[in-house]
């Protein structure tokens, strides 16, 4: 084995009866500290009978949908890892008013486009086939139409557009604001349309008729979601949920610190969020009678 030079000088020096050279004080070894695995619930999407949340979760660095059962008889379920429902990537899913299909985003094509699959995971089929960035997509409330979030036609600012159920005639909505990110709201009765406009502290909340016109700013924050009676908008803002009621003019409540993307329940009892910071992020579920809290992911 060749000598590296400071064994060289060692050997010199001892053969010619001297000392060997001072060594410098060797560096203490630096171990790696493992980067914990991800585990980061990102958002939560009911079923419209109440009876299930589809997850977006990412665990080791890869998102998929998870299914999970939600409250029966008023009581949270335990802590669940969920079933698997997409076998690629998966982000942002969403419910048919029918419960027949669940739709999500995905770029397992190296592609942002709009999936959907059966409640069971089976059936996957592609809604959009474009170059653009195509993601958020949520079913309007007569489950005819898929609003989303692209960045088609130029100008790279994502904007709202819907598309048929089956992926058929997409068009942009209205005159509403580009700059849309998350998932566009649908009101419950259909008429309305909430959406979050810009990045980060410049977010804001518009709300337009349900065919794009007479967009409106309501609020600053993202990630908006409607009360069941379409009375209240929850959003967030700053690691908090917001609610404002009424809609239109009401005023604005810190309705809950620490929690992001608020999502109530169909039958206005729950409202689902996530709290915590990565490398960990859990999904929650407020009890808005009793005002209790429950973790409801490991």
């Amino acid at each position: 084995m060749r000598a590296g030079p400071l064994l060289g000088a060692f050997a010199v020096a001892v053969a010619l009866g001297g000392c060997a050279p001072d060594a410098p004080e060797p560096e203490p070894e630096q171990t790696a500290i493992p980067e914990a695995p991800a585990d980061v619930v990102l958002v939560a999407a009911w079923s419209h009978d109440g009876a299930k949340l589809a997850v977006a979760w990412t665990r080791r660095d890869r998102s998929r949908i998870y299914g999970l059962l939600a409250p029966f008889d008023d009581t949270p379920p335990e802590p669940s890892r969920g079933l698997p429902l997409t076998e690629g990537e998966g982000t942002s899913p969403a419910w048919s008013p029918d419960g027949l299909w669940l739709a999500f985003a995905t770029n397992r094509t190296g592609n942002g486009e709009i999936y959907r699959v059966r409640p069971d995971g089976t059936g996957p089929e592609n809604l959009t086939n474009d170059p653009a960035e195509d993601g958020e997509p949520v079913y309007a409330p007569d489950g005819r139409r898929i609003a989303f979030v692209s960045d088609r036609g130029g100008g790279g600012e994502p904007r709202v557009w819907t598309m048929d159920a089956d992926g058929g005639g997409a068009r942009p909505l209205g005159d509403t604001p580009p700059g849309a990110e998350h998932a566009p709201a649908w009101a419950p009765d259909g008429r309305r349309l909430a959406l979050a406009v810009g990045r980060g502290a410049t977010r804001a909340i518009w709300v337009a008729a349900a065919d794009g016109s007479g967009a409106e700013q309501v609020a600053a924050g993202g990630a908006p979601s409607w009360s069941r009676d379409g009375a209240t908008l929850y959003y967030e803002r700053a690691d908090s949920v917001f609610a404002r009621t009424p809609v239109a003019a009401g005023g604005e409540e810190r309705f809950l610190v620490g929690g992001r993307m608020p999502r109530p329940s169909p039958d206005g009892r729950w409202l689902a969020f996530v709290r915590g910071d990565p490398p960990s992020v859990g999904l929650y579920l407020l009890d808005l009678e009793r005002a209790t809290e429950t973790r409801i992911t490991p």
